[in-house]
């Protein structure tokens, strides 16, 4: 598989998901010292396939993995390995106390298939199917106020603010693709706390001092080069690593609450989260 959808693993489309969940639940982190996860520079030494399975097994209870490609296509090819996967997990568990995690919040349930990829990726596509296997979804996420804080203690705020920018305009493209006439300028202002209330032309101004280029909003070769975690001698990538590091740690540790009550898990979750994850996750099962 090619770099472009190792990225896609860890990308936008949660980021804007996540700002409406956490909006209505804020409560504060537990620690997340407890686990160490993968470093990115191991990880850039990697070579992983997307999207990126693994399970784990041991008599009563049992952990898979999903980590997807964040595709709003019905057609792409992880939607047919992610049945194939949520239905060994149902064979395996046998349905029984069961629970789903989702990264970015919980999904509404769509009427089909189709409607719930093209709306949700793969975490809306995994409510449908957990719907209809009667399977309760959970998305223990660190909330946007503490990533946010954390981040403003080591980053300045316009780049803060502006790789929030970069992820929503990311995200804002893939839409285009499925839902044309959206205006950017009005799409963005629905995340005006999210992003420090700057607006459009502020963002322009900081995209201009880093890249010393105009913005366009249909260059997608720039967007996948600023939200590429590999890229990790630019700044904006840097307050990526971070804040992915942050909630890696934090999710982790509620997997492991999980784990604890013997629960059977089944995960969704960018690749690259699923990556970097696995070597904590198999650490704690095995503890």
């Amino acid at each position: 598989m090619n770099k472009t959808l190792k990225i896609i693993g860890v990308i936008s489309a949660v980021f804007i998901i996540r700002y409406f969940w956490h909006s209505h639940n804020q409560s504060k982190p537990q620690s997340t010292n407890a686990v160490t996860i993968m470093s990115y520079e191991k990880y850039k030494a990697l070579k992983h396939e997307v999207p990126y399975l693994f399970k784990l097994i041991k008599p009563q209870q049992c952990l898979f993995y999903f980590g997807a490609n964040h595709s709003h296509d019905p057609e792409n090819e992880q939607f047919l390995k992610l049945t194939e996967f949520w239905n060994e997990f149902l064979h395996q568990s046998s349905g029984k106390n069961c629970i789903v995690v989702l990264e970015g919040g919980t999904r509404p349930v769509h009427k089909t298939k189709d409607q719930a990829i093209i709306k949700d990726s793969e975490a809306g596509y995994a409510t449908f199917l957990t719907q209809q296997a009667s399977i309760p979804c959970i998305s223990p996420e660190a909330n946007d106020t503490f990533l946010e804080t954390e981040l403003l203690k080591k980053f300045n705020a316009d780049d803060v603010y502006f790789m929030r920018f970069a992820d929503i305009w990311h995200q804002f493209n893939e839409i285009k693709k499925n839902k044309s006439h959206q205006n950017f300028a009005n799409y963005i202002k629905k995340f005006n706390a999210f992003l420090g209330y700057k607006n459009l032309d502020q963002f322009k101004k900081i995209y201009q001092h880093h890249f010393h280029t105009t913005f366009d909003i249909d260059d997608e070769e720039k967007i996948r080069s600023i939200i590429n975690l590999e890229h990790s001698t630019h700044i904006i990538s840097k307050i990526h690593q971070y804040n992915n590091f942050l909630r890696d740690k934090f999710i982790v540790n509620q997997i492991k609450k999980l784990i604890d009550e013997k629960k059977n898990i089944f995960i969704v979750f960018g690749a690259t989260h699923c990556v970097m994850q696995e070597p904590a996750l198999k650490s704690l099962w095995n503890s």
